[in-house]
């Protein structure tokens, strides 16, 4: 091994002089480039977290509730020693002039935060000086994007509710707050003492209750301990290990995402690294006979072969990693906001990962075309004819398979998922293959009838079907994962805004006194807006179906889980609206409203919890149990943007619960005065803009498709790659072809009209397969999954068919340029002898 070791190290000039290493190293580079910069990205968001997990907490542990905790939760904390905060969370509206805005309020009480420090600023998106205090009464602090919203600065006066307070900073960091990926409304915060003053907080308001736990950790571990025996419906532990869960879930399918995607790079770069190991044994063919004539042990000349792959491999891993490591910056800067602005330099784990990555991405693809080395016949000293096997396509399709089915588990970091993302990549190739292959057959029946250069370009193709097989198929998949993130995704969205009716609500008002309805019902006709209609609405947790206790850990699914969670919107009405469709069981008299408990479920809610008609419901609203019987199922047309609940009662079984009411309808854009003013006279009220929500989210969106985008931007340069191993593998077979077309009379234009031809047949039938393979991609997530109408976007054979064309062409010129300068007298002479 030492002896194979030299030598391989001794003939590494040579080897990175050779071409074929060369397209090796490189179809590495962007392998482990890909997965390298996905590592980094997600490492240093993984060191944030972990470096600031008190921060994002605020304290060691965090109680959030749905209502207010008892007096008993401070107690046995004070008990053991430990220091508590609290605040409490709930959404609003704030006015400035004819400005509104929606909010997420947040007030906090003495010693918040217990573990970080907020930073203030006395201008918008300033650096901020840390603070131990917490806003003075009669004081706000605001989110930097509020200031330019609102058109307010600091030491303005802005109203909150009922009350007017002194804006005092610009609040430029919040311990315990996610990226602002969670950060849809902006935030306001003040000091609890002037909460009663605002009058937003009511029975039926929908507000989030925190307690903040910090201490030694064994004591904080027994407070934890305590908390969990205790009746957690509706209560919520986070302690440093799950912090910020919300951010940790988002980051784990950001990271498997991502990663997922840098795979398809991998599998296109181990395309090349397959065809370049091949086109290298072959190569070495003659010095393995010669060594072996030489007395050469099988041993070196198979160990000092794969050493000195192994060798240019890792050279082209660490160059991979370096890359990786540039191209991570471009991650931070598209989607490191959405987990803070700051994020501390990556670890050296990824680089360990992409080195990892690089030698089974090697040993996959390239050790069964590199072992035909070993089966070399001495023989081929003499006779050059004499070349070895080929090696079994089997053992290399099962080997490469198992690279990648590796390092897709170790991405997605789930064995079903990792099988069926298999499988699924799998499918797809096979899929583009088959099509590839036809479309060649096709094309090759019309290259006699071509003129010019395109009828050799295209005799190129179907003489090299096999290569070009692979080639078109490389290019397809990654034209494909592009057009559906650029073309599909937008032509998808712009779909379901069609399908919205005109002036659907763009609007809820929410939290609307039972004595206010009739003044905002007034106000928004004037104002030229009609409601929808006016719904009440309390809260309530589900505790009981047919008398039997309900738990989150009753039900598998997650979606049922967590409407075992939290707390439902209820509603009551004597009758139903005409929107409404029974599905099972019929709707409640006029009689019955007015005297029994009845309940209407809507028909997706039933089934996740395995609800029934006839079965008797009961609910916790304000402290006080009601019970219900299940006498109808209702489908409910969620995309209406009308107002909807999972539950409606009968008047008679929600008498004398504590309820707010709601309406949704559509704003026109002249109405923005008018909102503002109705808000200004009814302080409690919350508008919701759907419009600007979904804006919102759509950025979000947005970014995330460009991230995706940015690395499947390595899968085209692998397929680029692939093209080039190609073209070097059939290298000297196109030499002596070009030098014969030179002999015969055919210039340097000729020759590059004919390359060009069969590079942009290449390109066209490429995006042909991707725009097609889009479009039905498309079509079935549109119909199938979410049911909207689609239409074929001309753009996409456009953008595939044209940019293929050019982008393959380009580089396929490049590639061969050192073949069409070679003289053709040297290379027949050569050839004769």
């Amino acid at each position: 091994m030492i002896r194979a070791l030299r030598f391989a190290l001794r003939a590494l000039p040579r080897d990175l002089r050779s071409r074929e290493m060369r397209v090796l190293a490189a179809a590495l580079v962007v392998a482990v480039g890909a997965l390298s910069a996905v590592g980094f990205f997600t490492d240093r968001v993984d060191r944030a977290l972990a470096q600031r997990a008190t921060d994002l907490l605020g304290a060691d542990l965090v109680v959030e509730a749905d209502a207010p905790l008892g007096a008993n939760w401070r107690d046995k904390a004070a008990d053991l020693g430990l220091r508590t905060a609290g605040y409490l969370t709930f959404p609003s509206v704030v006015v400035a002039g004819e400005r509104t805005e929606l909010v997420a309020v947040k007030a906090v009480g003495p010693g918040y935060p217990l573990r970080g420090a907020a930073r203030l600023s006395e201008v918008p998106y300033g650096q901020g000086t840390p603070t131990a205090s917490i806003p003075e009464r009669g004081s706000l602090w605001l989110d930097p994007r509020l200031f330019a919203r609102l058109g307010v600065e600091v030491g303005d006066r802005m109203p909150l509710g009922q009350t007017e307070l002194k804006v005092a900073a610009s609040l430029a960091y919040e311990p315990d707050r996610g990226g602002s990926l969670f950060q849809l409304a902006p935030r306001v915060m003040l000091n609890r003492a002037d909460l009663p003053d605002t009058g937003l907080v009511t029975p039926a308001s929908r507000v989030a209750h925190h307690l903040l736990v910090a201490g030694p950790p064994e004591a904080v571990a027994a407070f934890r301990q305590w908390a969990e025996g205790r009746d957690r419906k509706g209560v919520e532990l986070q302690g440093v290990e799950s912090a910020r869960p919300e951010m940790r879930v988002a980051l784990d399918r950001a990271e498997s995402f991502l990663g997922l995607a840098a795979v398809m790079a991998v599998m296109l770069a181990g395309a090349a690294v397959a065809v370049a190991v091949h086109a290298f044994s072959a190569r070495e063919a003659d010095s393995a006979a010669l060594m072996r004539c030489f007395g050469a042990p099988l041993r070196l000349v198979e160990g000092s072969l794969l050493l000195r792959l192994l060798v240019v491999g890792l050279l082209a891993s660490g160059i991979g990693v370096g890359v990786g490591w540039l191209a991570q910056n471009g991650l931070v800067a598209l989607v490191g906001a959405w987990f803070g602005d700051r994020l501390p330099p990556p670890s050296l784990v990824p680089a360990f990962t992409g080195l990892a990555a690089g030698v089974v991405t090697l040993v996959g693809f390239g050790l069964v075309p590199a072992l035909r080395i070993r089966r070399v016949p001495v023989l081929r000293v003499l006779r050059r004819e004499a070349a070895a096997p080929e090696p079994s396509a089997i053992a290399a399709a099962l080997l490469a398979v198992a690279a990648v089915g590796g390092l897709i588990f170790y991405q997605a970091g789930d064995a079903a998922l990792a099988g069926w993302v298999l499988a699924g990549i799998l499918g797809l190739l096979g899929a583009l293959g088959g099509a590839a292959w036809l479309l060649l057959r096709v094309v090759g029946r019309f290259r006699g009838r071509a003129v010019g250069g395109w009828r050799f370009g295209l005799a190129n193709l179907a003489r090299r079907r096999g290569a070009s097989t692979v080639q078109l198929a490389g290019f397809g998949l990654g034209l494909l994962a592009l057009l559906l993130l650029a073309v599909v995704r937008v032509d998808v969205l712009r779909a379901w805004e069609r399908d919205i009716p005109p002036k659907a609500p763009n609007q809820f008002m929410i939290n609307i006194q039972p004595d206010q309805v009739g003044e905002v019902r007034k106000r928004l006709r004037e104002a030229g807006i009609r409601p929808e209609g006016f719904y009440p609405m309390s809260r309530g947790r589900l505790v009981a179906v047919n008398g039997e206790s309900v738990s989150p850990g009753d039900f598998e699914a997650g979606r049922a889980r967590r409407l075992a969670e939290r707390e439902f919107n209820l509603s009551w009405a004597e009758t139903p609206r005409p929107d409404y469709e029974v599905a099972a069981g019929e709707w409640w008299s006029p009689q019955e409203a007015a005297s029994s408990s009845q309940l209407s479920v809507e028909t997706g809610i039933a089934e996740d919890l395995g609800i029934a008609l006839g079965d008797r419901l009961t609910f916790r609203v304000a402290g006080e149990r009601v019970t219900g019987k299940v006498t109808n199922l209702r489908r409910v047309d969620w995309e209406s943007f009308k107002v909807n609940f999972f539950v409606i009662a009968t008047p008679a079984a929600l008498e004398g619960a504590p309820a707010t009411w709601i309406t949704s309808y559509w704003a026109p854009p002249d109405s923005a005065g008018a909102i503002a003013r109705l808000v200004r006279a009814n302080p409690g009220i919350t508008v919701l803009d759907v419009g600007s929500i979904l804006d919102r989210v759509r950025s979000t969106i947005a970014q995330g498709a460009r991230a995706v985008e940015y690395v499947f931007a390595f899968s085209l340069l692998a397929g680029i790659i692939v093209l080039v191993a190609a073209i070097q593998a059939s290298r000297d077979e196109r030499r002596v072809e070009i030098a014969l077309l030179r002999t015969l009379g055919a210039s340097s234009r000729r020759l590059r009209a004919i390359l060009a031809a069969e590079f942009a047949a290449i390109g066209v039938l490429a995006g042909l397969l991707a725009a097609g393979g889009a479009g039905l991609i498309g079509w079935a997530v549109s119909t199938q999954v979410l049911e909207l109408p689609y239409t074929f976007n001309p753009w996409l054979l456009v953008l595939g068919m044209g940019g293929g064309a050019l982008g393959i062409t380009a580089a396929g010129l490049a590639a061969t340029r050192g073949l069409r300068a070679e003289r053709p007298l040297v290379l027949l002479r050569n050839r004769q002898g």
